[in-house]
């Protein structure tokens, strides 16, 4: 009778621990409201992009086409085709170095509006 009364404990204390873990892990970190933040009352002229940690994920979020940046040219790209460019950026030590530049400027000429743990930018070239 002692035995299986410590093994109910102890099996009792394992899942209140592993549930309250599982609380405390954060899943959503913002990037569907972010998304959603990005494109609301944005038109056809309106160049979409995202950067920083997991950048190609936002696309699931995203009704129209989302530009994940690999080089000045894709930059160059939307500045010339879009009136106005909104970017979603996830920060993390292991982005993309060209991701953190353009975060970096984004950060100094754009509005910004944090969501959960992403940035959404708002730039008017």
């Amino acid at each position: 009778y002692g035995v299986y009364t410590i093994c109910v404990s102890l099996l009792l204390w394992i899942g209140a621990t592993w549930i309250s873990e599982i609380q405390s892990l954060n899943t959503d970190p913002g990037y569907r409201e972010a998304v959603r933040t990005m494109t609301h009352d944005a038109d056809s002229t309106v160049g979409l992009c995202a950067i920083g940690v997991g950048a190609e994920l936002f696309q699931f979020y995203a009704d129209r086409q989302i530009t994940v940046p690999g080089s000045d040219a894709d930059i160059e790209g939307l500045l010339s085709d879009s009136s106005e460019i909104r970017c979603v950026y996830s920060p993390g030590r292991w982005e993309a170095s060209f991701h953190t530049k353009i975060a970096e400027f984004l950060f100094e000429n754009a509005q910004s509006q944090q969501v959960g743990e992403v940035f959404v930018f708002r730039y008017t070239p």
